[in-house]
């Protein structure tokens, strides 16, 4: 397997990607930049402009409101798509809780990604997962 099958391949895994063909996954792949960033790091700013879009492929996050914990955001999750989707602020801070290896899509990147209409119906789903109140609650 050459590099980009690789970097491919890991995408691949994600379930914002699945069922994608091995054509989507190239454009899509296309679309990020793979970054580390250290622990404690804030990737997002409650109430800030949105610039990006974050996929966790390895650590984990805290999602704070308000400065109370909400969630936590872990391998193969997306945060930052909120803002970028309605184009208001951020709804919410996200700390990295660990090291984390994120692939990270700006503005035009992002907008290109949910021009594929299999990538937007699964943000959404997700989102109104988030949203939905548990059989606990």
């Amino acid at each position: 397997m050459n590099r980009s099958d690789a970097r491919i391949g890991r995408i691949a895994e994600l379930d914002l990607f699945r069922g994608c063909t091995t054509h989507e996954l190239t454009r899509m792949r296309s679309l990020f930049s793979e970054i580390d960033v250290e622990a404690d790091r804030t990737l997002i700013v409650e109430g800030a402009v949105a610039r990006e879009f974050f996929i966790a492929l390895e650590g984990t996050a805290l999602v704070q409101r308000g400065g109370e914990p909400v969630a936590q955001v872990g391998r193969g999750e997306f945060f930052g798509e909120i803002a970028m989707l309605d184009g208001g602020p951020r709804t919410a801070t996200v700390v990295t809780r660990e090291a984390m290896r994120l692939l990270v899509a700006g503005r035009q990147e992002f907008d290109t990604m949910v021009s594929e209409p299999r990538i937007t119906r699964r943000i959404a789903s997700v989102m109104a997962g988030r949203l939905r109140p548990s059989a606990t609650d």
